[in-house]
């Protein structure tokens, strides 16, 4: 409800407001676009928590899997997330900064009416967050949004689509308000319109963090198939170390009303606590070394990745269905071959499971 996010942005203000009061006068912060920034993060965050709060960890073999595999066939119908909310937690492969002194660690994806709303979030380096003031703290962050309407266009367009309404909302106004205004005592002052300045900024801004976003978008819409097609290859755990007894309520399959009222009362305390339900992505999906390496050559066989992607493969009568494929990517060595099978899996049937020997 509206009233809601009132209430967030309340109690983010009160707590701004309280650590300003740490800074010498001369010394505040007075840039208007970082409030911008952290009204439009705590917000996110805020939709988030209401929405379940579930966050999904991406680990790191998984992520190098995903920023290798293409993701130009999938449409933005094919997503269909299980919360409005998800958070992905990762690490790109190579480190990515919108700013510098901060790396990304992760995204917000929203499905919200008729579009979809991604934030990719960042840490500052080398800060101790639990003992620095929040204002000092303030983690730059990347969004765009994505129409959503037609469920055949691909991320490729929408992506395309979602630049050109960005550009556009901040285009530079028709006209220049700036103008002089006589006071009652006689004297004068002027005015200025300062909307170009400030969009101009925002523009300058999203363009220069726009090469960030898309080297990150392969692992972003890789990540939203996955845990829409592949549920069964996420496990659930939880941060802040619920009551066992809560965890064994919630997990209990039983159908009677006594199973189902616990399973109720649990769920409501580990909601309003202080526990975050965190889902691991892809923990059967590997079952080579971790370490990359064939045992006895003392050396590497990660020579270079052949690329995988996401195959509309069409079905049923008159071809008229489709389901998609999800063909992994695999490790190539010139000396050895392949490394990693490349594995296509039916990601419409859960029981069904198809492996290929990689060419």
């Amino acid at each position: 409800m509206f009233d809601d996010f009132e209430h967030a942005n309340e109690v983010r203000g009160r707590e701004a407001n309280a650590h300003m009061l740490c800074f010498a006068s001369s010394a505040r912060p007075r840039d208007i676009a970082i409030y911008q920034n952290d009204s439009n993060i705590s917000m996110m965050a805020f939709t988030h928590r209401a929405n379940g709060g579930a966050i999904y960890i991406l680990p790191d073999r998984l992520v190098e899997e995903f920023d290798n595999t293409e993701c130009g066939e999938v449409h933005i119908g094919d997503i269909t997330l299980p919360f409005p909310s998800c958070y992905f937690s990762f690490t790109p492969p190579e480190p990515v900064s919108l700013s510098p002194g901060t790396v990304v660690d992760g995204c917000y994806l929203n499905r919200q009416s008729d579009e979809y709303l991604v934030m990719l979030t960042t840490r500052l380096v080398n800060v101790d967050y639990e003992r620095s003031l929040s204002l000092v703290c303030l983690d730059p962050t990347f969004s765009i949004r994505l129409p959503a309407t037609d469920p055949d266009l691909s991320i490729n367009d929408a992506i395309e689509k979602g630049i050109a309404h960005f550009l556009a909302d901040n285009a530079p106004p028709p006209e220049d308000l700036t103008q002089t205004i006589e006071r009652p005592d006689g004297t004068t002052c002027t005015m200025v319109d300062v909307r170009v300045q400030n969009r101009h900024r925002r523009i300058e801004q999203f363009r220069a963090q726009e090469l960030a976003f898309r080297k990150c978008l392969n692992i972003l819409v890789n990540a939203a198939c996955f845990i829409s097609f592949r549920p069964e290859d996420i496990y659930d755990t939880w941060a802040g170390n619920p009551p066992t007894e809560l965890i064994a309520a919630i997990e209990d399959p039983g159908k009677t009303r006594a199973a189902r009222a616990r399973k109720r009362d649990a769920v409501r305390v580990l909601d309003t606590a202080d526990y975050v339900r965190i889902k691991i992505c892809g923990k059967a999906l590997f079952t080579e070394p971790t370490t990359g390496e064939i045992p006895g050559t003392g050396k590497s066989p990660r020579a270079h990745w052949r690329r995988g992607h996401w195959r509309r493969q069409r079905h049923g009568p008159s071809l008229s269905l489709f389901q998609m494929r999800w063909i992994r990517p695999t490790l190539v060595c010139k000396d050895i071959g392949s490394i990693v099978d490349a594995r296509v899996y039916d990601v419409q049937d859960s029981e069904t499971q198809t492996c290929e020997q990689g060419n």
